[in-house]
């Protein structure tokens, strides 16, 4: 029996009657239920309908939400599929800032489904050389498991003064555009109808300058799509 990533107890991977009876591919489970149970999926009828924040904001706008329209006069579509809680936290701690590369496969089959079906062209948000010298991997891929891609951005610098973590609320609003658009790309994202990826979507500011970028290089329309929220 192989052991749950996150706890390391033991994981049952006995087969019920109705799943064989469904013929459904088998995957191994990596976590255990009681580690499943507490990442909290976010509804759709329980959240803004901009960015996916969690909460009964009856089919408006958070102040966040309403803040940015208010900026950009523009709506921008992003959809999450967790909560970001303190399960999802301490996931995140140990997969991107302590390097556990396996925890990719907690979420790396639901997440590429999720976003596979959206059909459109994916950009992963990228990260600095210096982050990915010292990580080994860019955490965004790791969660998208054989999916075509295409990497038409770049960070602006090689290595980042204060991880984006470590900011404030003020400092990440305030984040000027981190990315470069490659140009090499043009003509494949024109006209395109394109899906940014990342891992956590915290006050929108990144996600939002990838878009801007996207839109400038003549994308058709932009959403982004985060894991957690």
């Amino acid at each position: 029996m192989s052991k749950c990533l996150l706890c390391g107890s033991q994981l049952n991977s006995s087969l019920s009657l109705d799943f064989l009876m469904n013929f459904k591919p088998y995957q191994q489970p990596v976590i255990c239920k009681k580690c499943q149970r507490q990442f909290k999926r976010i509804l759709s009828h329980h959240c803004c309908k901009d960015c996916c924040r969690a909460g009964n904001f009856k089919g408006k706008l958070c102040q966040d939400c309403r803040r940015w329209r208010r900026l950009t006069g523009k709506r921008f579509q992003n959809y999450s599929l967790y909560l970001y809680n303190s399960m999802m936290s301490e996931y995140m701690r140990r997969y991107k800032f302590m390097g556990d590369y396996r925890l990719r496969h907690v979420f790396q089959n639901q997440f590429s489904r999720f976003v596979e079906d959206q059909k459109r062209m994916i950009v992963p948000i990228p990260i600095h050389r210096g982050t990915y010298q010292q990580r080994g991997f860019n955490q965004v891929k790791g969660l998208l498991k054989q999916i075509p891609i295409t990497d038409c951005l770049t960070t602006m610098s090689v290595q980042k003064s204060v991880p984006q973590s470590h900011k404030s609320r003020t400092d990440r609003l305030q984040l000027r555009q981190p990315f470069q658009f490659v140009s090499r790309y043009r003509d494949d994202i024109k006209g395109k109808d394109v899906a940014i990826v990342d891992d956590v979507y915290t006050t929108g500011t990144t996600i939002r300058h990838a878009a801007q970028l996207l839109k400038q290089a003549g994308a058709k329309s932009v959403i982004g799509i985060t894991l957690a929220r």
